[in-house]
């Protein structure tokens, strides 16, 4: 006489349901199991699986991936490249006319798409290369034209401002002159006709 698991399981009545745990298989396949302690379910016998218990982690937090990112340099290697940015930024110096340019630069597309991060980089480029952001603006630096002898001041960012609104090409609303300071503007010669007169 063969006997099947089938035919072990005890009656549906009295199989106390919540009790028990789906197996590992229902769970995955989002099914009812009706399994109970060491007796596989319906579903596992009847398909050949192996009835093991699911264990939930819910609560538990999640599971710490490993980490593939690639290690951190040594401190003996970190304090290399440090040294190395530190020595290239000052082999250009604050006076270097392409950082100058480069600050000109992110001005004029931080104010054009009207992109506070972008100020904020080119703020902290000129920070950190020793440079006054305010000469920048005020075309008070030490680059001056050839034949007049007379400082550059920023004729890009005037460009800029002085796009008519329907011409701008911008993210977001289109930069107003009232929105610049009054002393950009008299730096790059925009003041308004009224205003400049008083």
């Amino acid at each position: 006489l063969i006997i099947s698991s089938h035919h072990l399981r005890p009656p549906e009545s009295l199989i106390v349901h919540g009790s028990m745990r789906a197996c590992q298989a229902c769970h995955q396949s989002k099914v009812k199991c009706n399994r109970h302690e060491s007796i596989p379910c319906h579903r596992c016998s009847r398909l050949n699986l192996k009835c093991v218990e699911h264990v939930s982690r819910q609560g538990k937090g999640q599971r710490k991936k490993k980490c593939t990112s690639a290690p951190l340099p040594s401190p003996a290697k970190k304090t290399e490249i440090e040294g190395e940015i530190a020595d290239s930024t000052s082999k250009l110096g604050p006076d270097h006319y392409g950082l100058h340019f480069l600050v000109r630069s992110w001005v004029s597309y931080a104010l054009t798409r009207r992109s506070f991060g972008l100020l904020a980089k080119a703020s902290a480029l000129a920070v950190k290369c020793s440079i006054s952001l305010d000469s920048i603006l005020s075309g008070d630096n030490k680059f001056t034209d050839e034949d007049t002898g007379v400082a550059r001041k920023m004729e890009f960012l005037g460009n800029v401002v002085a796009e008519p609104v329907y011409n701008q090409r911008v993210h977001g609303d289109p930069l107003l002159l009232s929105e610049l300071p009054h002393s950009m503007l008299g730096v790059l010669d925009l003041m308004p006709a009224d205003e400049a007169s008083s």
